[in-house]
């Protein structure tokens, strides 16, 4: 990780969008860390905390095939570091289930197909709001 750039962490299974990710996170002028499985996501995120090298926030994929949830992912997160912020993702989000992803625990919701400026609007008022 990067000294003086917000950290992101960021969950999810498909190639063609961790490039994209990766990309418009840097772009945005964070330090992007990105894994492709659940497990790794939390493996990370802990070793990170341990090492103090704290992420400022998760963007975590809601649905990815035979692992758990982004949700189930954020509550083992969240049992490191509790105050962790974080952002949902899916392609099956919806303006109207995205209050669902709050009352699920997460800071805010980034619907898919992603756009730099939505993920930097999305970005911005996460951190903004903390």
């Amino acid at each position: 990780m990067n000294k003086g750039k917000k950290s992101i962490l960021i969950l999810d299974d498909e190639d063609m969008l961790i490039s994209i990710y990766q990309a418009y996170i840097e772009c945005l002028g964070y330090d992007p860390v990105i894994v492709t499985n659940s497990e790794e996501a939390i493996r990370v995120f802990r070793e990170a905390y341990k090492d103090g090298r704290r992420f400022d926030a998760v963007i975590l994929d809601e649905f990815i095939p035979d692992q758990m949830s982004g949700t189930d992912v954020l509550h083992e997160l969240r049992c490191t570091d509790p105050h962790i912020l974080a952002i949902a993702t899916s392609g099956n989000m919806f303006r109207e289930n995205a209050a669902d992803y709050i009352l699920k625990g997460f800071n805010g919701t980034l619907p898919k197909p992603i756009e730099v400026q939505d993920m930097g609007t999305a970005l911005y008022l996460l951190f903004r709001a903390d």
